[in-house]
Protein backbone atom coordinates (compact mmCIF):
# COMPACT_ATOMS: atom_id res chain seq x y z
CA UNK A 1 0.00 0.00 0.00
CA UNK A 2 2.40 2.80 -1.40
CA UNK A 3 2.46 5.91 0.46
CA UNK A 4 -0.64 4.56 2.74
CA UNK A 5 -0.12 6.18 6.58
CA UNK A 6 -4.12 6.01 7.50
CA UNK A 7 -4.80 2.04 7.06
CA UNK A 8 -7.17 0.08 9.24
CA UNK A 9 -8.23 -3.80 9.51
CA UNK A 10 -11.43 -4.90 9.62
CA UNK A 11 -11.25 -8.39 11.28
CA UNK A 12 -13.20 -10.74 12.90
CA UNK A 13 -13.11 -11.28 17.06
CA UNK A 14 -9.73 -12.38 18.43
CA UNK A 15 -11.15 -15.20 19.80
CA UNK A 16 -11.51 -17.07 16.29
CA UNK A 17 -8.09 -17.86 15.33
CA UNK A 18 -7.54 -16.58 12.49
CA UNK A 19 -8.39 -12.98 12.92
CA UNK A 20 -6.23 -13.18 15.91
CA UNK A 21 -3.60 -13.91 14.11
CA UNK A 22 -4.38 -11.66 11.08
CA UNK A 23 -4.46 -8.56 13.59
CA UNK A 24 -1.26 -9.59 14.81
CA UNK A 25 0.55 -9.34 11.73
CA UNK A 26 -1.54 -6.03 10.71
CA UNK A 27 0.31 -4.79 13.51
CA UNK A 28 3.45 -6.46 13.23
CA UNK A 29 3.44 -4.87 9.24
CA UNK A 30 2.33 -1.63 10.81
CA UNK A 31 5.35 -1.18 13.42
CA UNK A 32 7.95 -3.05 10.60
CA UNK A 33 7.12 0.49 8.54
CA UNK A 34 7.04 2.67 11.42
CA UNK A 35 3.11 3.23 10.66
CA UNK A 36 1.85 4.52 13.74
CA UNK A 37 -1.50 2.08 15.13
CA UNK A 38 -4.46 3.70 16.19
CA UNK A 39 -7.50 2.00 17.87
CA UNK A 40 -10.13 4.15 15.89
CA UNK A 41 -8.87 2.00 12.94
CA UNK A 42 -8.79 -1.47 14.11
CA UNK A 43 -12.80 -2.28 13.76
CA UNK A 44 -13.66 -6.21 15.16
CA UNK A 45 -17.12 -7.65 14.51
CA UNK A 46 -18.47 -10.84 13.20
CA UNK A 47 -16.41 -12.79 10.82
CA UNK A 48 -19.07 -12.71 7.77
CA UNK A 49 -20.89 -10.22 5.80
CA UNK A 50 -23.15 -8.42 8.32
CA UNK A 51 -19.74 -8.17 10.36
CA UNK A 52 -18.18 -6.26 7.40
CA UNK A 53 -21.02 -4.35 6.47
CA UNK A 54 -21.29 -2.84 9.86
CA UNK A 55 -17.46 -2.21 10.58
CA UNK A 56 -17.49 0.02 7.13
CA UNK A 57 -20.42 2.15 8.62
CA UNK A 58 -18.51 2.96 11.21
CA UNK A 59 -15.34 3.60 9.01
CA UNK A 60 -17.71 5.96 7.25
CA UNK A 61 -19.54 7.68 9.94
CA UNK A 62 -16.41 9.63 10.92
CA UNK A 63 -15.22 11.36 7.91
CA UNK A 64 -12.49 13.39 9.80
CA UNK A 65 -10.55 10.43 10.58
CA UNK A 66 -11.73 8.14 7.63
CA UNK A 67 -8.67 5.81 6.55
CA UNK A 68 -6.97 6.18 2.72
CA UNK A 69 -6.23 2.01 3.18
CA UNK A 70 -8.39 -1.28 4.60
CA UNK A 71 -7.69 -4.41 5.24
CA UNK A 72 -10.40 -6.75 5.25
CA UNK A 73 -9.40 -10.38 7.27
CA UNK A 74 -11.89 -12.32 4.94
CA UNK A 75 -13.82 -12.75 1.67
CA UNK A 76 -17.06 -12.39 3.25
CA UNK A 77 -16.36 -9.68 5.11
CA UNK A 78 -15.40 -7.61 2.32
CA UNK A 79 -18.30 -8.33 0.34
CA UNK A 80 -20.35 -7.01 2.98
CA UNK A 81 -17.90 -4.31 3.47
CA UNK A 82 -18.36 -3.68 -0.75
CA UNK A 83 -22.27 -3.31 -0.30
CA UNK A 84 -21.92 -0.39 2.44
CA UNK A 85 -19.20 0.93 -0.02
CA UNK A 86 -21.42 1.01 -2.96
CA UNK A 87 -24.74 2.34 -1.06
CA UNK A 88 -22.14 5.09 0.06
CA UNK A 89 -21.25 6.01 -3.96
CA UNK A 90 -17.49 5.14 -2.79
CA UNK A 91 -15.14 4.80 -5.27
CA UNK A 92 -12.66 2.03 -5.20
CA UNK A 93 -9.64 3.02 -4.96
CA UNK A 94 -10.09 6.57 -5.93
CA UNK A 95 -12.01 7.21 -2.13
CA UNK A 96 -10.23 4.27 -0.57
CA UNK A 97 -8.25 1.59 -1.33
CA UNK A 98 -9.02 -2.01 -0.44
CA UNK A 99 -6.84 -5.28 0.21
CA UNK A 100 -8.85 -8.29 0.94
CA UNK A 101 -7.56 -11.75 2.70
CA UNK A 102 -8.68 -14.80 0.65
CA UNK A 103 -7.97 -14.60 -3.13
CA UNK A 104 -11.20 -16.43 -3.82
CA UNK A 105 -12.47 -17.39 -7.78
CA UNK A 106 -15.92 -15.40 -7.00
CA UNK A 107 -13.49 -12.44 -6.34
CA UNK A 108 -13.13 -11.65 -10.27
CA UNK A 109 -16.76 -10.61 -10.50
CA UNK A 110 -16.11 -7.44 -8.17
CA UNK A 111 -15.48 -4.02 -10.32
CA UNK A 112 -12.50 -2.90 -9.88
CA UNK A 113 -11.19 -6.78 -8.89
CA UNK A 114 -9.94 -6.77 -5.23
CA UNK A 115 -6.07 -7.23 -4.27
CA UNK A 116 -5.93 -9.83 -2.19
CA UNK A 117 -3.43 -12.13 0.60
CA UNK A 118 -3.87 -15.76 0.23
CA UNK A 119 -1.93 -18.59 1.75
CA UNK A 120 -1.87 -22.11 -0.34
CA UNK A 121 -4.58 -24.42 1.37
CA UNK A 122 -2.34 -27.42 0.14
CA UNK A 123 0.29 -25.92 2.15
CA UNK A 124 -1.28 -25.28 5.29
CA UNK A 125 -2.54 -28.72 4.71
CA UNK A 126 0.88 -30.32 4.19
CA UNK A 127 2.06 -28.28 7.32
CA UNK A 128 -0.69 -29.78 9.52
CA UNK A 129 -0.35 -33.38 8.40
CA UNK A 130 3.83 -33.43 9.09
CA UNK A 131 2.93 -31.75 12.86
CA UNK A 132 0.27 -34.49 13.23
CA UNK A 133 2.63 -37.43 12.20
CA UNK A 134 5.84 -35.88 13.74
CA UNK A 135 3.72 -35.55 16.77
CA UNK A 136 2.01 -39.36 16.75
CA UNK A 137 5.72 -40.53 15.90
CA UNK A 138 6.95 -38.87 19.21
CA UNK A 139 4.57 -40.11 21.35
CA UNK A 140 2.79 -36.54 22.19
CA UNK A 141 6.72 -35.11 23.25
CA UNK A 142 6.90 -32.23 21.03
CA UNK A 143 5.48 -29.11 21.83
CA UNK A 144 3.42 -25.98 20.40
CA UNK A 145 5.63 -24.95 17.45
CA UNK A 146 4.96 -22.34 14.70
CA UNK A 147 4.88 -22.81 11.04
CA UNK A 148 4.58 -19.92 8.71
CA UNK A 149 2.98 -20.00 5.67
CA UNK A 150 3.88 -18.18 2.39
CA UNK A 151 1.68 -15.44 1.12
CA UNK A 152 1.12 -14.39 -1.82
CA UNK A 153 -0.34 -10.96 -2.67
CA UNK A 154 -2.13 -10.75 -5.90
CA UNK A 155 -2.42 -6.90 -6.48
CA UNK A 156 -5.61 -6.11 -8.62
CA UNK A 157 -7.35 -2.41 -9.44
CA UNK A 158 -8.68 -1.81 -5.64
CA UNK A 159 -5.42 -0.17 -4.61
CA UNK A 160 -4.00 3.07 -5.23
CA UNK A 161 -0.41 4.70 -4.47
CA UNK A 162 -0.42 7.83 -2.59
Amino acid sequence: LKGHKKIAIITGEEENFSAGERLKGYKNAMKDHKIPIFDRYIYKNSYDLEGGYNSFKKIISDKKNMPTAVLISNYFMAVGAIIAINENNISIPDDISIICFDDLELSKVFKPKLTSVSQSSKGIGMNAAKMLLDRIDSNNKIGTRTVRVPVKITVNDSIKAL
